[in-house]
């Protein structure tokens, strides 16, 4: 590693950022100190928490991963136990699946799906992505076939992720680390031209466990279909790793615009895209099409009150730290544990 890697390295250490925010700390101030685990989360949870804290100042840190976040949460409530505006923002992943002792209190908020890109991943963003995204000229589709066509493909894909996501909880509960930032889904999934979900023929087991670097661990095999009959009573976007529903969404997005293409030419029509979506931009191109999830509204309401009614003295509202903010945490993981069934946007999608 360059000298100038190691020093990009340091910038979201875990000191430099402790250091960031005691610099930055005044509680007399109207200031909110935010922590994220990743890029993603910033973009996602900042024009959310901006809607609640009135004129105050936010201030965002990277924290890169859960780990951190909660080691700079240990580190700042030792120091200051009833710190005000100091809010903490984590990916659930699969730990209620695996029990992982992550400490919980009413300033962290865990996501209810996996993580943060699952929130994208449904009918409604799709929907006013092609009514905002789509130009068409000189030709019509019906939108209703495609959203038909739409849903019916995500639900194809998590039933096509399911033994991948329990072979996931299996390794796991063996007690190895599977690095799924080395997952390509390119690798086991086909989208086709007809924008559906193809899976690819070569052993996956096999090559799960060379692309995420694991052992072999015995009996793997036979707890697949305990752990995919477990994973099955659960929603999926609580289950399926985020970025995972995010490569379906931009695959088939691409997969549609190509036939919208084709079909507008042969009508004599054309399609304009006025969208772009990438991997790597997934969560920044497609937040402003994202409802606050409920959860996330009840959580920041147990803060800083309701939307648009916070932060009317001269400094910063502190957050409650006492029944109100309680409830809230109470609130938000009983949702987690008894809406397996229930969509965090309020429909069944």
């Amino acid at each position: 590693m360059t000298f100038v890697d190691t020093l990009r390295a340091s910038r979201e250490s875990r000191v430099a950022v402790l250091h960031e925010f005691w610099t930055q700390y005044n509680p007399s101030q109207k200031r909110v100190h935010a922590f994220f685990e990743g890029h993603d989360d910033v973009s996602f949870f900042t024009p959310f928490i901006q809607r609640y804290i009135g004129a105050s100042r936010l201030y965002p840190y990277r924290c890169e991963g859960k780990a951190r976040v909660y080691e700079l949460f240990a580190a700042i409530t030792q120091r200051v136990p009833g710190a005000g505006s100091v809010l903490f923002f984590v990916d659930k992943d699969l730990d209620d699946i695996l029990g992982s002792p992550w400490p919980t209190d009413p300033r962290v908020f865990v996501t209810d799906v996996y993580s943060v890109e699952n929130y994208f991943v449904n009918r409604d963003v799709f929907t006013k992505l092609y009514r905002d995204g789509i130009r068409l000229n000189g030709v019509t589709f019906d939108e209703s076939v495609l959203l038909t066509h739409f849903d019916k493909e995500l639900d194809r894909f998590h039933r096509k992720m399911m033994p991948l996501m329990a072979w996931v909880v299996v390794v796991r509960r063996a007690g190895g680390r599977p690095n799924l930032g080395n997952i390509d889904l390119a690798a086991f999934l086909d989208m086709t031209d007809e924008c559906e979900v193809r899976v690819k023929s070569r052993s996956r087991l096999q090559l799960l466990a060379e692309t995420t670097g694991v052992k072999h661990y015995p009996g793997v095999f036979r707890q697949l279909s305990p752990a995919r009959r477990e994973l099955a009573r659960i929603l999926p976007q609580r289950v399926v790793r985020g970025k995972f529903d995010a490569w379906f969404f931009v695959e088939f997005w691409k997969s549609m615009v190509k036939q919208l293409r084709s079909m507008a030419r042969e009508a004599g029509g054309n399609v304009a895209v006025q969208v772009v979506l990438e991997q790597r931009t997934f969560c920044a191109a497609l937040k402003a099409y994202v409802d606050i999830p409920r959860s996330l509204d009840l959580f920041l309401s147990a803060h800083f009150g309701e939307h648009g009614n916070s932060n009317r003295t001269s400094q910063a509202r502190e957050p409650r730290a006492g029944r109100l903010a309680a409830l809230a945490l109470a609130l938000a993981r009983l949702m987690q544990r008894i809406a397996s069934r229930e969509s965090p946007w309020g429909d069944s999608s």
